[in-house]
Order: C-alpha cells, then sequence, then structure tokens
C-alpha cells in the first residue's frame, strides 16, 4: 500500500464515525479537526485543531477517544490492507509537544453511548467554548457533565433545523472607504476594497488574558500585499474579445450586471497570459462600480492558502472565516494550487466557504490553467461544485484579434509618444508571428519593440525588418513556418515562381491572379482566416475579392483534376513544413 489520499482518508474516517459518535459531540469536536499529514513510513496521522479544550476532550473521555481511535485505525487497515495501527497526533498552537492520542485508561461499552442528538440549533463554528450556556433540563445520559466541563453547546428542545457552516450575522456588511482600521466594533474584521498596505492586518489584533498576539505584520507578511487589490486597468473596456474569448466576455459582463443571479459559480479556464485575470478584474471593477455597497474579496489560491496557514498558527480560525465568508463576491485567481497535499486542511476549508457563499446567493469567480475534471489532487466534491455553474473556455486568439490588440496598444501608446507610427504590414506582422501564442507574449514584443525604437529615435521608421531584427531573440527560429497568411504568401510567391510583391500586388494578368486566388482559397481553407483580414493582407479594399477567389478554386477544383492534384500537392507541401 502506499500513496493513500490524506483528504479522502479523513473523509472516510469522518463518515465511519457519524455511525458511531452522537452527532452533537461530532460537530463540537472531531469534525473541528483539520489533517496535516499522513505519513505512511512511520504510521503517523497529525491533525490540528484551533482550540485546544477539543484536542483535551478527545483525550481524556474514554467515549470520545475510543470511537476516534477505532475509526481511524479501521479506514487504515481498510486502505494499507494491513492490522497496524497509526499513532494518532493532535496539534495546537503554544504547544511545547504535541498530544499523542493513546488509549484511555477507562473503558466505556458502547451500547452506553449516548444517544443521538438532532436538535442543536447552533453554527458549528463558535470561536470559543459556549461555557456559560447550560441545558434547560437534566440529562440523564451524562450529556450535561461533558457540555459543563468543555463548554459544548447545549441541548435545545427546539425541534430539529438544518445547520449550516455559515455564520449568522445581524448587520449589513458595506464597505466604507474612508476607514484606515482594519477591523469592525473592534472584533470582526474590515475589508476595504483598496489593496492592502502591509502595515494592516487583515485580522484584527484581539485581546485575550493568558495568550500573547503576533503583531499584525507576522500574520499578513510582504507576499499579501496584493491580497484584496483589483487592478483598474483591467476593465472590459480594455478587453479586446474574439471569436476564442467571446463567449467568456459575454458572460463576464452579464455577471458584473446581476452578480449571482445566473452564472454562479464562473469558472474561466485558459493557459497563462490569455486574459483570464484580466476578465475577472473587469467583473470585480465593474461590480465595484455598479454596486458600491458590495463587499468584494479578491485573492489568488495562493494568498487564500497562505492565510489559511497562519490562521492556524496564531490561532485565528474564526477570522478567517468570516474574512472570506462575509463577502458580497469572492474572485479566486489560479484556484488550482489549492491541490497542494502539504495543507489537506485547505480544501476542506474551501468547501465550506463555498457552501456558504452559495447558499447565501453570493456570487463567486475562478480562474484555473486546469479544468475541474483534469485536478487530480482536487476533492471530488470540490470538483462537482466548480461544474455546477458555467464553465467557459478562452483559448488562444487568432491573427484577427491579435492584430486588434496590437491597434489598440499602439493608439494607447500615441497618447505619450505622439511621434510614434506603425505600418499596417507590422501590425499584420505580429497577428501572424504571435498567432497561437499568448497575448501576454505579444504585449511584451510590443513593450521592446517601442521602447527600442523611443531610444534609437526610430518611432516613425519602424518597418518589418527592424521589428524582426529587434525581437530576433522573441521569437523562436522555427516561427517563420507558423502557418499564417504571411507564411501561405511566400510558399506560394516560391511554389510559382513569382516575386511576393505582385503575388499581392494588383496586377491582373493570369500568371499573376491564378495564384493569388489560390493563396486566398489556402488562407481560408487551412487557417480560417475571415475575408476582412484575407482581402486586407492581399492589398484589396473590398473583401468579396477574397470570398470570389475561395467560390472560384473551389468550384474549379470540381470540374479540373488537375487543378485539384495541384492544391493536393501544395496543401501536402506546407503541411510538411509545419
Amino acid at each position: 500500500m502506499s500513496n493513500i489520499n490524506l483528504n479522502d482518508f479523513w473523509n472516510k474516517v469522518r463518515e465511519d464515525i457519524e455511525n458511531t459518535l452522537p452527532k452533537q459531540i461530532l460537530e463540537s469536536t472531531i469534525l473541528r479537526l483539520l489533517p496535516l499529514t499522513l505519513d505512511e513510513a512511520s504510521k503517523t496521522l497529525t491533525l490540528t485543531t484551533m482550540q485546544s479544550y477539543i484536542r483535551d476532550f478527545i483525550e481524556k473521555e474514554p467515549m470520545i477517544n475510543t470511537a476516534f481511535r477505532n475509526s481511524v485505525n479501521n479506514i487504515w487497515q481498510r486502505l494499507s490492507q494491513n492490522n497496524s495501527t497509526l499513532t494518532i497526533i493532535i496539534t495546537t498552537v503554544g504547544d511545547k509537544e504535541p498530544t499523542i492520542v493513546s488509549e484511555s485508561k477507562e473503558t466505556v461499552p458502547t451500547d452506553e453511548f449516548p444517544p443521538t442528538i438532532t436538535s442543536y440549533t447552533g453554527t458549528p463554528y463558535e470561536s470559543e467554548p459556549l461555557t456559560n450556556q447550560l441545558p434547560t433540563e437534566p440529562i440523564s445520559n451524562g450529556y450535561e457533565q461533558l457540555a459543563q466541563r468543555y463548554g459544548l453547546p447545549p441541548i435545545s428542545n427546539k425541534p430539529s433545523q438544518v445547520v449550516t457552516s455559515s455564520p449568522t450575522y445581524d448587520e449589513p456588511i458595506r464597505i466604507e472607504t474612508t476607514h484606515k482600521k482594519s477591523m469592525i466594533d473592534g472584533k470582526r474584521p474590515y475589508i476595504p476594497e483598496e489593496p492592502a498596505m502591509g502595515s494592516d492586518s487583515l485580522f484584527p489584533h484581539l485581546e485575550t488574558a493568558d495568550t500573547p498576539q503576533p503583531d499584525a505584520n507576522t500574520i499578513l507578511n510582504e507576499n499579501n500585499k496584493s491580497i484584496l487589490q483589483l487592478n483598474p486597468a483591467y476593465t472590459f473596456d480594455t478587453f479586446i474579445p474574439g471569436g476564442s474569448s467571446q463567449m467568456a466576455y459575454v458572460a463576464a459582463q452579464n455577471i458584473a450586471e446581476n452578480p449571482a443571479t445566473r452564472y454562479n459559480p464562473f469558472f474561466i479556464y485558459g493557459k497563462s497570459g490569455l486574459g483570464k485575470t484580466h476578465l475577472m478584474h473587469a467583473i470585480g471593477n465593474e461590480i465595484k462600480r455598479r454596486y458600491p455597497s458590495l463587499r468584494i474579496m479578491c485573492i489568488t489560491s495562493e494568498n487564500f492558502l497562505n492565510l489559511f496557514v497562519q490562521a492556524i498558527r496564531f490561532k485565528k480560525n474564526e477570522e478567517f472565516r468570516n474574512t472570506f465568508r462575509k463577502v458580497d463576491v469572492l474572485l479566486i485567481d489560479d484556484i488550482q494550487f489549492i491541490q497542494d497535499n502539504r495543507y489537506a486542511g485547505t480544501q476542506m476549508e474551501f468547501f465550506h466557504t463555498f457552501n456558504a457563499l452559495t447558499d447565501g446567493k453570493k456570487q463567486i469567480v475562478l480562474t484555473s490553467d486546469t479544468l475541474p475534471q483534469d485536478m487530480d489532487q482536487m476533492e471530488d466534491r470540490l470538483k462537482t461544485r466548480f461544474n455546477s455553474g458555467l464553465v467557459v473556455t478562452i483559448e488562444p486568439p487568432n491573427s484577427e484579434t491579435l492584430e486588434a490588440i496590437t491597434k489598440s496598444y499602439i493608439d494607447k501608446q500615441r497618447e505619450r509618444l505622439h511621434d510614434l507610427w506603425i505600418p499596417n504590414e507590422v501590425i499584420r506582422f505580429f497577428g501572424t508571428t504571435y498567432y497561437n501564442r499568448s497575448v501576454r507574449d505579444l504585449q511584451g514584443a510590443l513593450i521592446k519593440l517601442i521602447s527600442a525604437a523611443e531610444m534609437e529615435q526610430k518611432l516613425d521608421q519602424i518597418t518589418v525588418e527592424y521589428a524582426r531584427y529587434v525581437l530576433r531573440d522573441l521569437i523562436p527560429e522555427t516561427e517563420e513556418t507558423i502557418l499564417s497568411i504571411t507564411y501561405i504568401q511566400d510558399f506560394i510567391a516560391d511554389y510559382f515562381k513569382i516575386k511576393k510583391e505582385l503575388l499581392v500586388g494588383q496586377k491582373r494578368n493570369k500568371q499573376y491572379a491564378h495564384p493569388r486566388q489560390i493563396a486566398m482559397y489556402l488562407c481560408r481553407e487551412l487557417i480560417n482566416e475571415s475575408y476582412p483580414q484575407i482581402s486586407q493582407a492581399f492589398g484589396k479594399k473590398d473583401h468579396t475579392t477574397a470570398i470570389h477567389a475561395y467560390t472560384k478554386i473551389s468550384e474549379d477544383m470540381e470540374k479540373n483534376a488537375d487543378l485539384k492534384r495541384m492544391i493536393s500537392d501544395i496543401i501536402s507541401k506546407i503541411n510538411g513544413h509545419n
């Protein structure tokens, strides 16, 4: 046996023990444990809890101790296929040494367990034991004594209700951008819409009688400065949608207009540099503009994970939960990173956060470079929730979209550099050279080209040759073989032994017009370029020229077997070069 998944193991333990322990005790103890590691070599299971009384309860009470160890070892033996037992370690903050859950000195027959209790109506996430709450009537099964000793919630005489994992709040949550302190009423964390600047903690300084609190900068280190930041440059106006991103763009606008009413969660999938983050921030910025009273949390999954670990370390679990469960819109970038097996409890925490938000009709937007079904280390219950809303895919942009992005960037740079002039052939060069690559690559190339031209005072002298020279380190040697309009033009000119300028020129001689029509046909047939784009690349103002060329070659191939063989030969050679 090897490689037991920690999340699966812990979920099976929880399912097993649910058949043994009363629900009241289960919710107040075992369900508050978080798994950290399962070391199969040393046969050690390490768990953690924010409250030391939970650890003490499990260690000292025979009923809990026996049932818990039995469930852990039952699942271990079933999965490992051997009869060994696990050493169970429970850690809490401030421990000089961890607690090992060993066999209790007392024994309690299982038939003396108190009956399952179903009437508890409190939330399962109180930050401290409810020591001041006592049952209204005596209980003969021993539970009253346990509740008084360890601060367990009392049994209510009210009818049974559905218990959810989300805390209850008796006041609306609003953002006051004039506040500088990171707290409300000295207790709950205040979450600003503007970037958190590191000097303010996400979790407020909570005074306790016996535990010194860490400095705020210890809790939120420098890596978390941008945790709440919405990039104001990422808007719908600055996002240029193409065929590959049109659906995602339209859905994102719909969400920004009416959050949590239709597409929830909204899952944006695509490879790096294609605009996922831009679109996610655009949603946040538009919601902020339309609904200024809504609380928006924008964070990377890495920061979510870091804050979760810090919350455990500094005993801030309740503040952590409130921070994320009291928002109206949660935006998480690169959600695939919470698969990190070193912090298995992160997925469990996010699962409950996800449920609390969706149950409360709050909007969730996630981005990822991996589809939910391909997240091998993600819990199935999370994958099904990711797929329960709308999943959209952003593909690499086509040449037409890349040219539109290039033109938009050049226009913006002209506001600063009035002498900047880039001809259409250079714009087409970017559209074909960066075909099937990321927008980020394109932007980097444009920045380098314009910066070089500015330093060399050549802002009005940028040519294709100059662009090739400046970007020679960014363009792979194989770039010339990328299938594009330019490549097809070069290939056809060489195939028919004519100059390229005559191929794309205006002469109507058959020796030029026929190869030109074949080239236009191939641009449509092989790379599915738009007719306007093809016509423009051949110096034609009217896109009907490209339509006519495609139709004519298609019809002639049906009538002329020699032409059909020639086109087939050309396509084979083009594909062979690629």
